[in-house]
């Protein structure tokens, strides 16, 4: 894997609550913008912005499964701006809304 993605990687696995911009990850990545975007979607299959997406969502299935915090409290805790943002995301990425997940899936 081409040193820059790994880096970006790290990045967004680590840090998934920040608000990141491709400009700033790039940057930080060592590489630019245009070249990050096209490296990142060949090495890994998916866009930037649906990693992120999916490092949040998996931080967030282990609070709703491991914690009693609020659905709003989860997405802030995941990196979401917005309630509605992170329910529709995690929807996408798991077919459930967050309190279903929550309800079928809960531990014992």
């Amino acid at each position: 894997m081409h040193s820059a993605v790994l880096r970006a990687k790290l990045l967004l696995e680590s840090r998934f609550r920040e608000p990141w911009d491709l400009h700033r990850l790039a940057e930080q990545a060592g590489i630019s913008r245009a070249r990050l975007i096209q490296l990142f979607r060949r090495e890994t299959g998916t866009s930037v912005h649906k990693f992120l997406n999916k490092m949040r969502v998996r931080h967030a299935e282990t609070l709703l499964l491991d914690s009693q915090l609020p659905v709003n409290a989860v997405a802030s805790e995941s990196g979401f701006a917005t309630g509605q943002h992170f329910a529709r995301i995690f929807k996408q990425v798991n077919g459930l809304q967050p309190l279903e997940f929550r309800r079928r899936h809960r531990r014992a």
